[in-house]
């Protein structure tokens, strides 16, 4: 019998030491998780990560990127994740990092707070109660029946649950109220949680972008399997020409027949198929222009030879000359890179414009020339004896369209509900509870009353000290 024993506590001695090891990494697991630092860095991370995000505009066109940025920049922005910042991995790491941190202190937190809910104990020694944050002893000359009828109506009237349990010659009161109070927290929680889950699944299985369109222009988006045209875009303005509102008329086509058509403006967008348009921004081409004026002059007599208006792409004939000009390049905020011998636009606005042109005499290409609007003289073309200058030009207008598909938005909406209701039970209802005591002693009875609340104490202070004026007035 003494070697089976030995030979049990063998057995045993190796599961007790396995059980204690799990014990052990499931407390460091749930002490990491639960940490509040933990929590304020994610949120850190998460605020840092979010101005990355509003600096730098997301889910443009590689194009806008390479004009404001140069194109180093844009490599290194793009192979950050910095053009869609919400939908990185890095991103959304953090909120999952975030959820679990949220998760733990609910499950940890909860169950304590859902005991004290829940908690009946009528029964408290007169000590014990007097031991209560705000306590008070009385005395009546009163019935013991009459003193428990009329105890038990206030609490009622005052919304208290109320629960009465008699032994002996004492009567036990509990009164309780506002217990929901106590777990507003946690349905705060769990709103987030809601929200991180909405915001999960919007980043895998929706997407968000921006889009350029020029007036007349049509663009297909293959996420919906459908064309969207914007058939105009007009601005209205107040008397002293300042903007006021901005719209795009668009139409939605599917298989080249129109199926919907709406004019949208800023906070009243298009939706179709899930996907939203909304007004965003607009401005001028700064990659072509659909015609430009140019000037003439003799190189010699610096008198004016001509004037003429040339299409985009088009061989137009100078009047009183032998050379046509085709305009074949524009970029608005000129640029030359050194390294990839690239000209373009570095940004979108209209600070440096100039427009490249090919001079054709007699039918044979003389040069092709990038003229620029504010520094005529920058670049004096000598194929030809003429000195041409840009007169002005007309760059197309564009649209600025957010596009979103988000199929966690209404999960989003459910848990910034519930985080609305947590908030309000957290700062609004306070769990109240009462404990009242009467002894009978013949001809009079003692009454020990105690209670507390889990917030707002000087409140309670008052609603308590109201309780035992009118406890007072019941025994005269």
């Amino acid at each position: 019998m003494d070697e089976k024993k030995v030979e049990g506590a063998a057995a045993a001695a190796p599961r007790q030491k396995e059980a204690g090891l799990w014990d052990r990494i499931e407390d460091k697991f749930v002490e990491t998780f639960s940490s509040p630092k933990l929590a304020i860095f994610t949120f850190i991370i998460l605020a840092i990560l979010s101005i990355f995000g509003t600096v730098v505009e997301q889910n443009r066109e590689p194009a806008m990127y390479i004009a404001q940025y140069g194109e180093k920049w844009y490599g290194i922005i793009r192979a950050l994740g910095l053009t869609d910042i919400f939908h990185a991995w890095y991103f959304t790491l953090m909120i999952i990092l975030l959820s679990v941190n949220l998760s733990v202190c609910f499950f940890r937190r909860l169950p304590p707070k859902w005991r004290l809910i829940k908690d009946k104990t009528v029964v408290m020694a007169e000590d014990a109660i007097l031991r209560q944050k705000n306590s008070v002893r009385l005395n009546h000359n009163v019935s013991i029946q009459h003193m428990k009828d009329a105890i038990s109506t206030l609490l009622k009237k005052k919304r208290y649950n109320v629960l009465i349990e008699e032994k002996g010659s004492g009567i036990s009161i509990f009164a309780r109220k506002g217990g929901i109070g106590r777990i507003g927290s946690d349905i705060t929680h769990v709103g987030l949680l809601i929200i991180f889950l909405g915001a999960i699944i919007g980043s895998f299985f929706g997407f968000k972008g921006f889009a350029t369109i020029l007036e007349g222009e049509t663009k297909h988006f293959q996420q919906g399997g459908f064309d969207l045209r914007v058939d105009k875009f007009w601005i209205e303005y107040y008397d002293d020409y300042k903007i006021k509102h901005f719209f795009s008329a668009l139409t939605v086509l599917e298989n080249g027949k129109e199926v919907m058509k709406k004019t949208i403006e800023v906070n009243d967008p298009l939706k179709y198929k899930g996907i939203w348009f909304y007004q965003s921004s607009y401005g001028q081409a700064w990659d072509r222009v659909e015609k430009a004026r140019f000037f003439l002059t003799d190189k010699k007599t610096k008198g004016l030879v001509a004037e003429v208006i040339a299409d985009f792409g088009v061989e137009t004939p100078v009047p009183k000359t032998d050379i046509k000009i085709k305009v074949i390049g524009f970029a608005a905020d000129f640029y030359y890179d050194t390294e990839s011998k690239q000209i373009f636009s570095k940004s979108m606005e209209h600070n440096n414009p100039a427009i490249q042109i090919e001079i054709y005499e007699k039918g044979v290409l003389k040069s092709s020339p990038w003229l620029f609007a504010k520094y005529p003289e920058a670049f004096i073309d000598k194929s030809t004896k003429y000195f041409i200058e840009i007169g002005g030009y007309k760059a197309p207008q564009w649209t600025g369209l957010s596009i979103a598909n988000d199929p966690g938005v209404n999960v989003v909406w459910v848990g910034s509900t519930l985080l609305t209701v947590g908030l309000f039970l957290s700062f609004f209802v306070i769990h109240k509870r009462i404990w009242i005591k009467i002894v009978d002693k013949k001809d009079k009875v003692d009454i020990y009353v105690g209670g507390n609340a889990n917030k707002d104490k000087i409140n309670f202070d008052k609603d308590f000290s109201n309780l035992i004026d009118e406890l007072n007035r019941i025994g005269k």
